[in-house]
């Protein structure tokens, strides 16, 4: 999703893993790392902690996603007629430019960011190429949680911090709007898949991130910051 050319493999935190495995190696960074995931991210980290678990120390997972939410979540909503039209038509224009109208409405959540940051951020969500990458990645959520499920991905004794929104996403568009009752429920079922993430380490501990919904790396980036650092300064404790 970043600068580089498409990846050929289908969008699954396996292949995202190894992936990741092998751009460390070629760009001779060696570990241990402290991997950072967010959302989606946080069930890539994850299986990269378990299958390279002598390459990481400690993990930071922020707002991140659950290998068991998929089934623990109410249905979602059928989608209307209308909505899929929308869907299929959005993806039918982005290569002809609408991916840059539709990414300037993120810039509502940039505010904190200084403005080459915004135009930077808008530039890389307007390529086709990352509206794909996305769109992939969301099609096989499943897969990537049942990926992550699959294997035994506890932490042992690694250093984990599971920060958490502490407040619902806002009700600003009309899907949000229509169906207040199954967010509350959304959102009381992602605290307790919270709770459960820190239990992946003997070492868990959980921070909640009091100002932010989901966008904690928006509203609250400096929680994410703290939270490396004291990672980092557990790891200089331990190798003096």
């Amino acid at each position: 999703m970043g600068w580089s050319q498409e990846s050929p493999n289908p969008r699954t935190s396996m292949h995202i893993v190894e992936e990741l495995h092998t751009l460390l190696k070629n760009a001779n960074m060696p570990g241990p790392y402290i991997l950072v995931g967010h959302s989606f991210g946080g069930i890539n980290v994850r299986l990269y902690a378990n299958r390279y678990p002598d390459e990481v120390f400690g993990l930071v997972l922020v707002d991140s996603s659950h290998e068991l939410q998929s089934k623990k979540f109410p249905p979602h909503p059928e989608s209307t007629l209308f909505e899929k039209f929308n869907d299929g038509l959005e993806n039918f224009l982005v290569p002809f430019g609408y991916g840059r109208i539709r990414a300037k409405r993120e810039l509502e959540y940039l505010q904190p960011f200084p403005e080459d940051i915004k135009e930077m951020y808008v530039a890389k969500i307007s390529t086709t190429k990352f509206f794909k990458a996305w769109h992939q990645e969301m099609l096989n959520t499943d897969e990537s949680s049942q990926e992550l499920e699959n294997e035994n991905s506890f932490l042992g004794n690694k250093p984990l911090i599971v920060i958490t929104a502490g407040k619902p996403v806002e009700l600003g568009t009309e899907f949000e709007k229509q169906h207040v009752d199954l967010l509350k429920k959304v959102f009381e079922i992602s605290n307790a898949l919270q709770k459960d993430l820190v239990t992946k380490s003997t070492k868990g501990k959980q921070l909640i991130a009091e100002k932010s919904d989901h966008l904690i790396p928006w509203y609250q980036p400096e929680i994410i910051v703290d939270a490396v650092r004291d990672e980092v300064n557990q790891y200089n404790s331990t190798n003096k």
